[in-house]
Formats: structure tokens, C-alpha cells, sequence
């Protein structure tokens, strides 16, 4: 196996929010994903799916780290004739899943608002329509009918073909 050395992380402590945001991520991720742990280079017998590939088979493994990243690793045997001389794994970097899955989810936010913004400005654009006969209604409710008004003069509106005519025409006497 061979096993190349990265540079230490960043010895940076990050901020309480940072902190937080970590804690909440993780808990919501986790669910029932078993926690990944470096086990140095002697210890890829420790990983299961290391330990079914030395069998013969390929297999691979969904865990999340201390931060709650999703890594993902991947194991296949490495034979010579049919005889299983060793294994090799692949996992993903900390972050790359989420990352993608985060930005995925920030277009489905923003399509979401868009179509959100599109149906509002339609809605209002429907109800002033509506507004203005309830709002006239509610007028002539309102004042007083003059001397010489007549309830069967909103029969001149049956004309109309719109809610106003069916309304004349269904109130008429």
C-alpha cells in the first residue's frame, strides 16, 4: 500500500459559530453513518471494506468525519491470476460531497424563490383585478341611494359579459 503524507492541517481553532454550524451539519448528517478515523498505515485491515476486498470483492463505505463531512471510500482487490495480492482504497476528500450537494441545493433555493417571486407578482396582478368591482360594491353599499334610485336599474348591466352582467342578470326583477 502505498500512502502519501499531507501537510497538517491548518492549526487555525475556528470560531464558535464555525464551531456550531459543525455541530448542527454533523448531527443532521450523521443519521446512522458510522464516524471515519484515520488508522494509520498499518491499519487498512481495520476498514471493512478493505478487509472484503482482501476476500475478493469490491466494496465501498458512506461514513462522516468529526467536522459531519460525508466522505466516501471505495476498496477493490488487486489480483495477480485470480489470487488477491492486496487491496486499494479510495476515499473522497472531507468537503467535495458536501460542497456539491450544497450547491445543488442552493440552485433548487434559488429556482424556488424565483418561481415564488413570479407567482406573487401574478397573484397581484389577478386580485387588483378583483379588488376593483368589490371595492366599487362596497361603495355604493355605502352611500346613500338617491331619491329617485331604483333597485331594478342594475338590470342595464345584463349586457356585460363578465361577473358583473351575470350578477345583473340574475338579480334583476
Amino acid at each position: 500500500m502505498l500512502r502519501f503524507e499531507l501537510p497538517p492541517p491548518s492549526a487555525d481553532k475556528p470560531n464558535i459559530a464555525r464551531r456550531t454550524w459543525t455541530a448542527i451539519r454533523t448531527w443532521f448528517n450523521r443519521g446512522d453513518l458510522p464516524i471515519y478515523r484515520e488508522l494509520g498505515p498499518e491499519g487498512g485491515r481495520g476498514y471493512q471494506e478493505v478487509a472484503r476486498s482482501l476476500e475478493g470483492q469490491n466494496s465501498s463505505m458512506v461514513r462522516v468525519n468529526e467536522r459531519g463531512a460525508v466522505i466516501v471510500s471505495v476498496a477493490v482487490p488487486v489480483q495477480h491470476f485470480r489470487a488477491v495480492r492486496g487491496a486499494l482504497m479510495l476515499t473522497t476528500q472531507g468537503d467535495d460531497i458536501d460542497q456539491m450537494v450544497g450547491a445543488e441545493r442552493w440552485a433548487i433555493l434559488k429556482i424556488g424563490g424565483v418561481a415564488s417571486a413570479v407567482m406573487i407578482v401574478l397573484f397581484a396582478v389577478a386580485g387588483e383585478h378583483d379588488r376593483r368591482p368589490g371595492a366599487a360594491a362596497r361603495r355604493r353599499r355605502r352611500a346613500r341611494p338617491p331619491p329617485h334610485s331604483d333597485p331594478r336599474e342594475i338590470s342595464r348591466f345584463h349586457a356585460r359579459r363578465d361577473e358583473i352582467g351575470h350578477l345583473s342578470a340574475r338579480y334583476a326583477t
